[in-house]
């Protein structure tokens, strides 16, 4: 979904604000909604290319938890 697109628009106050209405002590999911959210969009575009987001995801994620 491209930023300059009228249907990222509609979707991005929606996601804002559910990302607000989580409380700032569950920290740890406001940040699982971002990537459940950022997996949705991307795979609204393209669904086969949510495979290569999740080996990215992975990779970063073990990268930062053995560094």
């Amino acid at each position: 979904m491209a930023f300059n697109s009228f249907s990222f628009w509609l979707v991005f106050p929606l996601i804002f604000g559910i990302y607000w209405l989580i409380p700032s002590k569950w920290n740890q999911w406001r940040k699982v909604f971002l990537v459940l959210a950022s997996y949705l969009l991307y795979m609204n575009w393209k669904p086969a290319f949510a495979l290569v987001l999740l080996g990215v995801t992975l990779i970063t994620y073990w990268g930062g938890v053995f560094a």
